[in-house]
Parts: structure tokens; C-alpha cells; sequence
């Protein structure tokens, strides 16, 4: 029995437009679903999005099949890096290392006045903040300005007395501002906890990304000794420092490159 854990942006989502745009990943879902396999998200983004863009759209693909909605018993979506979690179908949150509100406000404010025309600030997370591109802007936009960004955020953060507990963290298409325990290897270890707690055990794990924050979901994997397979569909090139395990590359990319390996495996 197989465990799949799945990115969310550009790898199950499209980078630019934000949504499943290739729908044959649903198909691949239902199947992994139906052998009783478990189908998991570790993102960073937050939990309405994840039920906005997969979770709905999923369980109306699901309907249309005539499929039985128990299906879904499989599918667990962590978000926040590791701190918002879907489970039976209720939204949890760790708010222990949660962003200050105060502070939360004083970016928000930042970001509006300085740069609303290639980002928006995500009101919906509560653990964390993200800065996000504007749907359907050209990525080399948004990374005009994000090295002016990071810099205005650090500023912020020295100023806010909180460089020690929190850090950015800028991806191609976002950059956000979270504790320093927060990440995918936090999420990845909320995906173990939540099987261990359904006496489930996996003979191996399937994990893809295409960043490489995304590494440390393998080696959340490899420190607790499991069988898996990393696979990667971003540049490679985001990859600078060779991991203490091995990384499948696809020769297509993002969402297509899921569906190349899931297609040949």
C-alpha cells in the first residue's frame, strides 16, 4: 500500500492560474483512492483554498462517477506548512507559534500601499502570512519586485523584535512569513501522526514537489526510516545542494510532470 503526498502549487495546481487545470489528476485520485491508498497535501497554503481548489472540485468529480463520497475516508490535506490540517472534516490549527496580529496588520498595510499591483496579502491563513502573486500575472512580474520585497519584510521583522522565531520564506509565485519550525518536513510529520493515529502503515510513500523547501518532505521521510520516492517536477536547478537521497526527475514539468510519473508507475 501505497501513500501519495502531493504539493499543491505547481504540482497539483497551475502556478499562474491557481486551480487543477489538468483534470486527468483527478482521475489518478479516484484510483489511488479506490485501492484504499492514502492521498495527502502538504502545502502551504491555506485550508480554504485547499477545499476551494481540490477538496470540492475532487468530491463533485467523485459525484459525477457515481462514486460513494466514503471515498474521501483517504484524503487528509495539511496546510500552513505543517499548522492547519483538514481532519473529519473539520478545520484544525496549531495557533501555538502562530504570526502576531499586530504585526500581520503592519505587513498587510505595507503590501497594500507598496505593492497591491503584483501581490495581495492571503487574509484567510491564521498561522502564518502570504504574499501572494496575482492570479494569472506573469511570474517574471512578481519576481521583479520580490528581492525589494524581502528586504522591506526583514526590515520588518528587526523592527518587530521577531527575526529570531520567524523567517521568509519567497517561492517562485509567493513569499511568506512563518515560524521557524513551520515547513514541509512540520507537515510531513502531521501526515505520519495522523496514519499512526489510524493504525495505518504504508509499505512505501510517493511524495512530489517542484521547490526546494519541498526536500524537506523527504528528509522528514528519511529520518523516520521510511520506504519512499521522492519525486521532482520543478527545475532542477532549484536544487542546489544534493540531498542524502536519491530524486526522480520527470522530463515534463509541474502538473504535467505528475501525471508523466504517475502515468509510467
Amino acid at each position: 500500500m501505497t501513500c501519495w503526498i502531493y504539493d499543491l502549487d505547481g504540482v497539483v495546481t497551475s502556478l499562474t492560474e491557481k486551480r487543477i487545470t489538468n483534470p486527468r489528476l483527478y482521475g489518478y485520485f479516484v484510483q489511488q483512492l479506490e485501492k484504499e491508498e492514502s492521498v495527502t497535501i502538504n502545502t502551504g497554503r491555506g485550508l480554504s483554498f485547499i477545499r476551494e481548489q481540490v477538496l470540492t472540485p475532487l468530491l463533485n468529480h467523485i459525484q459525477k462517477q457515481g462514486i460513494s463520497e466514503s471515498l474521501l475516508h483517504n484524503f487528509f490535506a495539511v496546510g500552513e506548512k505543517g499548522n492547519a490540517w483538514i481532519e473529519d472534516e473539520k478545520d484544525c490549527f496549531d495557533m501555538t507559534t502562530a504570526i502576531p496580529q499586530d504585526f500581520a496588520q503592519k505587513v498587510q498595510t505595507v503590501v497594500e500601499r507598496d505593492f497591491s499591483d503584483t501581490m495581495f496579502f492571503d487574509t484567510t491563513k491564521k498561522t502564518m502570512i502570504s504574499l501572494e502573486m496575482h492570479t494569472g500575472l506573469a511570474i517574471e512580474k512578481f519576481m521583479n519586485v520580490r528581492e525589494e520585497l524581502i528586504q522591506t519584510l526583514e526590515s520588518l521583522l528587526q523592527e518587530s523584535g521577531l527575526e529570531k522565531e520567524y523567517a521568509i520564506d519567497p517561492t517562485l509565485t509567493a513569499a511568506d512569513i512563518q515560524h521557524k519550525t513551520a515547513g514541509k518536513a512540520k507537515g510531513t510529520e502531521r501526515i505520519l501522526a495522523w496514519m499512526e493515529k489510524r493504525d495505518t502503515h504504508p509499505d512505501e510513500f510517493v511524495a512530489f514537489g517542484d521547490s526546494a523547501a519541498d526536500i524537506e518532505t523527504g528528509e522528514a521521510l528519511q529520518k523516520q526510516e521510511k520506504q519512499f520516492t521522492f519525486v521532482f517536477v520543478g527545475d532542477p536547478k532549484l536544487i542546489r545542494t544534493q540531498p542524502s537521497f536519491p530524486i526522480t526527475f520527470t522530463k515534463e514539468g509541474h502538473d504535467k510532470g505528475v501525471v508523466e510519473y504517475l502515468q509510467e508507475n
